[in-house]
């Protein structure tokens, strides 16, 4: 039996990888071997921009990359400063507060094929984490078979928000 690690809680694939700063440094690098070209032409810069294919080349990823930057940026800030707010949250809760952590996951089933999975992780003042997953048929597995399924995106997680908090809808029928 092969168990995975669970990865560190500070896992983040477009943290981890620092593409922030690697995004910034590659316009950098090319903004800068495009305006030493015009200027003259040293060997390392006309370099950078033959590898990269030629000006328009250049400047199409450079352009991407631009676009590209606020959307990582945000996710940096958010990093440094909205995890520590939500740590601090976490341990100072009131006992009316609940925070609710999402996510989508999936995994397959006995047949091999695709199950998506929302998640949404309660934590309370005074009570024990609660967990609570919801599985579905993502719409992107049955398209060929004409079947039509859930999109993992902010509509799907809405309509799983509703059944979580919906006292009509408690397994028990207590309204809890």
């Amino acid at each position: 039996m092969r168990l995975w690690q669970r990865p560190p809680e500070e896992h983040c694939g477009r943290c981890t990888c620092a593409k922030y700063v690697i995004t910034a440094a590659r316009i950098q690098e090319l903004t800068n071997a495009l305006l030493e070209g015009a200027r003259a032409s040293g060997d390392e810069t006309v370099g950078v921009v033959q590898r990269t294919g030629g000006a328009t080349a250049c400047w199409e990823e450079v352009r991407r990359l631009q676009a590209e930057l606020p959307s990582l940026q945000k996710h940096v800030r958010w990093k440094e400063e909205q995890r520590a707010y939500l740590k601090a949250r976490e341990t100072s809760l009131q006992e009316f507060e609940v925070l609710l952590q999402l996510d989508y996951g999936g995994l397959q089933d006995s047949q091999g094929d695709k199950v998506s999975v929302w998640s949404a992780t309660a934590l309370a003042a005074g009570r024990e984490q609660e967990n609570f997953d919801f599985f579905f048929d993502a719409a992107n597995q049955h398209q060929k078979a004409g079947m039509e399924g859930a999109k993992k995106n902010g509509q799907t997680g809405i309509f799983f928000l509703g059944e979580l908090v919906d006292p009509n809808r408690s397994p028990l029928l207590d309204g809890i």
